[in-house]
């Protein structure tokens, strides 16, 4: 076969095929723009014999090699085949095929009124450490080999994991990956327990400093430059709210208000509540012993900010506030300490039980019991919650 000239406008060579390439048993002519394209079907057609005219290819002793094996692994069942190819055509070839990066930012994107601002920043925080190890790799090419790898050589690998393990169940609920390769890896080493609590004569101190009533250090003044901080102090230590639901975390965010504050109980919004799986829960504190200290100290509270919230500041001042106290006075804060402090020393009552607890403190008894109650000796939460701004 050789290209000939023809002429036409357009179609200016053509090639006769002999009858042995077509399915007829005939003779075919062919037309095309170009001789390269000419030259082109030539090759195709010596390559590919008739295959070449009806639009399908032979397969190679390779390719057969693999389709055999395949059909042997599936028992050699037809059924199975036409199964596994509908398994891959509606799983695989539907995926969207995105990067890691892509993928997060899709996901974070996809978060954004959906979770806290500070889960968000977390989130944020953690899965940079997956986009620095994976950069530009596709997310379906992600392995659970991969993964075992990245985990292992990753700081604080439990909470690093605990944040792609939400990342990977909303890849594969949105098709961007077809297998889940998180899923079968347990969580790498353990959550650390902040559990400390303060005793209650480090808290006295710690509120009368705040207050105003006494001096940061020996020999000074008594001042009222981290009255900021007092708030936060009698709401956690005593009504055991969690650091978010006092302090907002950014300038438009929400926390407890004036508002919320009632003569017998302080209701911690929906809308304040730390959000669960189950939604931001409504919870009210309203043990006694908690509201009377509460009311104790509220007159010294700095006054409410514009928006009438009981912390006048967000939390890069009140973190600001808490370092130079910190310094001032060589007393640290403790993580997590006010609420575990609210948490051990009611539990010592004896009227006060672990479901009474998860009620007021808005967790379940299983995760208090894990994280946030040491267990004190019978009534030493008289000594915490008898703390009042006249005591020395």
């Amino acid at each position: 076969m050789q290209p000939i000239k023809f002429k036409h406008p357009r179609l200016k060579w053509r090639i006769a095929i002999p009858a042995r390439y077509t399915d007829t048993g005939r003779r075919k002519v062919d037309y095309f723009s170009t001789r390269e394209a000419a030259e082109s079907r030539i090759k195709q057609i010596q390559l590919d014999g008739r295959h070449a005219l009806n639009g399908k290819r032979p397969l190679s002793p390779h390719f057969k090699s693999l389709a055999e094996t395949a059909f042997a692994e599936l028992g050699n069942d037809p059924a199975a085949i036409i199964e596994a190819i509908r398994r891959y055509k509606t799983s695989v070839l539907t995926l969207d095929h995105c990067t890691v990066r892509e993928a997060v930012e899709q996901f974070q994107a996809f978060r954004e009124t959906r979770v806290d601002k500070s889960t968000l920043a977390a989130d944020a925080y953690r899965l940079a450490k997956l986009l620095y190890r994976f950069r530009a790799v596709r997310l379906a090419d992600v392995s659970e080999l991969d993964l075992r790898h990245f985990f292992d050589g990753v700081p604080n690998a439990r909470s690093v994991y605990k944040s792609c393990s939400v990342f990977f169940n909303w890849a594969k609920r949105y098709k961007k990956i077809a297998v889940n390769p998180i899923s079968d890896i347990d969580p790498p080493g353990e959550y650390g327990v902040n559990d400390e609590v303060y005793s209650p004569a480090v808290f006295r101190k710690m509120l009368r400093i705040v207050a105003g009533l006494d001096a940061p250090r020996g020999g000074g003044e008594p001042t009222r430059k981290y009255a900021a901080l007092l708030p936060m102090l009698v709401v956690g230590g005593f009504c055991g709210l969690r650091p978010s639901e006092i302090i907002r975390t950014y300038r438009n965010s929400d926390a407890v208000k004036t508002t919320d504050v009632h003569d017998k109980y302080i209701e911690v919004r929906a809308g304040v509540a730390k959000k669960t799986r189950r939604g931001s829960t409504r919870r009210f504190v309203n043990d006694p012993r908690a509201i009377e200290a509460f009311n104790a100290w509220k007159p010294h509270f700095p006054d409410p900010s514009k928006g009438g919230f009981l912390c006048p500041y967000a939390a890069r001042i009140i973190k600001d506030l808490k370092a130079d106290f910190s310094r001032a006075t060589k007393l640290r804060f403790l993580d997590n300490a006010l609420r575990n402090s609210f948490c051990s020393y009611l539990l010592s009552f004896q009227d006060v039980s672990y479901g009474t607890l998860a009620k007021l403190a808005g967790n379940s008894e299983s995760v208090l019991k894990k994280h946030y109650v040491e267990v004190l000796p019978p009534e030493s939460g008289e000594d915490w919650f008898s703390i009042r701004p006249a005591s020395n």
